[in-house]
């Protein structure tokens, strides 16, 4: 679903630089986080509208989610690092 759903929608957005899919495995569920990049806050308001701070959550990938939270948060990235 992330490939196939997000990242297909994500791909053709300027200023979309990458995302991550996190995963942290709990008894009951699995929670799952999405990060993503794009060049600047102002990209990002031109993707998501007028309230940048709710989720955009398409209906399909809705539907295998057990529930999610409707807030975004936004951060600034400081430093970059990777590791070959």
């Amino acid at each position: 679903m992330f490939e196939s759903e997000v990242m297909h929608d994500l791909r053709g957005l300027p200023g979309f630089r990458g995302a991550y899919l996190l995963a942290r495995h709990g008894a009951e569920a699995t929670e799952l986080t999405t990060v993503t990049l794009f060049d600047s806050l102002d990209t990002i308001k031109a993707f998501a509208g007028a309230d940048h701070t709710r989720e955009r959550v398409t209906p399909p990938a809705r539907a295998t989610l057990l529930d999610s939270d409707p807030h975004v948060l936004h951060f600034d990235v400081l430093v970059h690092t990777l590791v070959r």
